[in-house]
């Protein structure tokens, strides 16, 4: 009821623009529980906030799923409204002097390795997979000296099966992703995230580069509908444990 009362509230509080269509880039990853594409269809806790500011501000969104480098192609190129996720240090190269425009952070996520449960902690990594089109930033110096081989498959699934396969010693990515997959697959706890080895905390926002507007909206929402926001959350378990 209090957030019901919130979000009723947030309408006559809100400043918007003229209610408008716009169209959102999204990854088209099964990286649930944050946002998964199902038959064409884009879910979980992105597609539920996104929606409930479009009913606080009037605005409609349509979403669009894409590879990871083509999303970030399609959004620079102008075919896109707003990104999602997006963060000013993702692909800075590519940008260039390009103008954008990021809200408040939406979500806090660990990125970190996911380890065979058997692995002593914080032992030193040779072998790495991520997801293609995805940076282990931390990993970065000891994959450029060539003392971590780093391989890239095309999804979630690809990258815990190489680490459960022996192919590789640890899959870097999401951990709450991770962890939620494994149990889905009748798996979980068969890998553990490794919290000795390094890890980064990566700040999801909104993007955009023609509706600055929109995006203070949008902030103004965070602000204003917290209590909704960190009930998401929890509905979704998107935090860490």
């Amino acid at each position: 009821m209090k957030s019901a009362f919130l979000l009723l509230l947030s309408l006559c509080i809100i400043p918007t623009a003229a209610a408008r269509d716009y169209v959102v880039g999204v990854e088209n990853l099964e990286y649930s529980p944050i946002y998964a594409t199902n038959n064409g269809k884009y879910e979980g806790y992105a597609r539920d906030l996104l929606d409930a500011f479009g009913k606080a501000s009037g605005h409609t969104f349509s979403y669009r799923p894409l590879p990871v480098k083509r999303l970030f192609a399609d959004f620079l190129g102008g075919k896109l409204d707003f990104k999602y996720p997006d963060n000013p240090q993702w692909a800075a190269s590519e940008r260039g002097d390009k103008t954008l425009y990021y809200s408040d952070v939406t979500l806090v996520a660990t990125d970190g390795v996911m380890v065979a449960a058997a692995r002593e902690p914080g032992k030193a990594l040779t072998r790495l997979v991520t997801i293609r089109g995805f940076t282990p930033w931390v990993y970065m110096d000891a994959i450029g000296k060539g003392s971590i081989a780093l391989q890239e498959v095309n999804d979630l699934d690809a990258a815990l099966s190489s680490v459960l396969a022996g192919r590789a010693e640890g899959a870097y990515g999401n951990v709450v992703v991770a962890a939620k997959r494994l149990q889905e697959n009748g798996q979980a706890g068969a890998l553990v995230f490794d919290r000795e080895l390094p890890y980064a905390d990566a700040d999801f926002s909104l993007s955009t580069m023609a509706h600055p507007q929109v995006i203070d909206e949008f902030n103004a929402f965070l602000r204003d509908q917290a209590d909704l926001v960190a009930a998401l959350k929890k509905r979704h378990g998107v935090d860490i444990d």
